[in-house]
């Protein structure tokens, strides 16, 4: 009886065995065609689809707005930062193109050469450019803002991938390569980007908590997040949050702001950045502080409001602000765990700037057409000013149970994604 039985199992393994080499080998030819065919991008993308369990919407785009990582660099006495592919003008022959820089430095004349480098897929290819630039002024009165530009001519077909732009003084001794900005896809047909400052007060994140919530309800797809380092334990954890959250938002870009200076001209480039990055692939951008909150007037939620102005040429315009007290008593209808853009509701008239672009556009012309399309609230302290206008302001009780019943908030309060063991 034994031997048949060994014999029964011996079958058995090596049955198992065989099956598993040819599983094995069908597997291997079928990893080995992807590589082959797409690279390993699809590899990748193959082994999320097939292997790895979705712990987030479907519908979540990682960094479409940050890609490549950029940091400023310095040439002569000027600093660069980030490189576009530049608005064509009607009179631009095809195979032409213009590349810009985003940079600032000195009253002194730039004198550069320029090329751009493009992805060939198995090589990359340095096509020479002729170097111009444009300078604007900014409230800085030692540098001003600088648009470096390098035009490429006799370009063919495969100049489809721009990869590196790249200065250089004229005695070629000094150089710097900055990547060239890869537009994402956009992560719906009806984008709205909201572009944030640089934190360079420590605000709390349970403030921040309320900025997503709030902006996340009332419509914005996108946020473009620049960091100069206090907050990136926060934001990496407010991916994983998004990633999660079932509302508009759908994905969170975060771009180091190594800023080399204190100069004014911070702002303007950062609104520079954010102009480029959000061109052609947002019905509407709005640049603000972390204690700033963008209220449409009449309607409720950025679509409604795109859709009330209608198909309109790009422009952009200044909206009234207003500073709401958060040294003032709470309202009165308020609970005492409510997010504070519920319980402050006095405010004064403010003149701090605050700009909202529709379907936005480098070239976009200061409006004073639609300004009552939105307010700007900003939340600080009212210490030492003249509170003789101070008014209640409710705009945001509209949007209170959406606020407090939010996901976002929840998982901020209820979620171990903040706890100080998550990783």
């Amino acid at each position: 009886m034994r031997r048949p039985l060994a014999k029964l199992l011996l079958f058995f393994v090596a049955f198992v065995g065989l099956t598993g080499m040819f599983l094995y080998k069908l597997k291997y030819e079928q990893m080995k065609s992807i590589v082959d065919g797409a690279g390993l991008e699809a590899v990748d993308r193959y082994l999320h689809a097939n292997y790895l369990l979705p712990t987030h919407s479907a519908n979540y785009v990682e960094s479409s707005f940050g890609f490549p990582p950029v940091s400023w660099k310095s040439i002569s006495q000027h600093f660069v930062f980030s490189a576009f592919l530049c608005q064509p003008s009607d009179a631009q022959p095809s195979e032409t193109r213009e590349f810009c820089a985003l940079g600032f430095g000195p009253d002194v004349e730039p004198v550069f050469g320029c090329s751009v480098w493009f992805d060939l897929g198995k090589e990359i290819l340095s096509v020479p450019g002729t170097f111009s630039f444009s300078s604007d002024a900014t409230e800085s009165t030692s540098s001003l803002m600088y648009e470096f530009r390098c035009s490429v001519t006799n370009l063919k077909s495969f100049h489809r991938h721009p990869y590196m732009f790249v200065l250089k003084t004229t005695d070629s001794e000094d150089k710097i390569l900055i990547p060239v900005y890869k537009p994402g896809k956009p992560s719906s047909t009806t984008s709205s980007v909201l572009c944030v400052y640089p934190d360079f007060v420590g605000y709390e994140w349970k403030w921040m908590i309320e900025f997503f919530t709030y902006h996340n309800i009332i419509g914005f797809t996108d946020i473009i997040a620049y960091d100069s380092g206090i907050n990136f334990g926060f934001l990496e954890k407010m991916k994983k949050v998004i990633k999660l959250s079932k509302g508009t938002l759908k994905s969170l870009s975060v771009i180091r702001w190594d800023f080399p200076s204190n100069d004014p001209a911070s702002s303007v480039l950062v609104e520079k950045d954010c102009i480029q990055r959000s061109f052609g692939a947002s019905n509407l951008t709005v640049i603000l502080n972390w204690n700033q909150y963008f209220v449409p007037s009449k309607d409720k939620n950025i679509n409604a409001l795109v859709t009330s102005l209608g198909d309109i040429m790009p422009f952009k315009t200044r909206m009234p602000t207003k500073r709401c007290c958060t040294d003032a008593i709470d309202d009165r209808r308020s609970g005492k765990t409510w997010p504070l853009i519920l319980k402050k509701t006095l405010c004064i008239p403010n003149k701090e700037p605050g700009f909202v672009y529709i379907h936005p556009s480098p070239g976009s012309e200061l409006s004073s057409d639609n300004s009552d399309l939105a307010d700007l609230l900003t939340y600080s302290q009212c210490q030492g000013l003249a509170l003789s206008e101070i008014v209640p302001v409710f705009s945001m009780w509209k949007y209170s149970s959406d606020i407090r019943s939010n996901d976002v908030l929840q998982m901020w309060e209820k979620s171990d994604i903040f706890s100080i063991t998550s990783s």
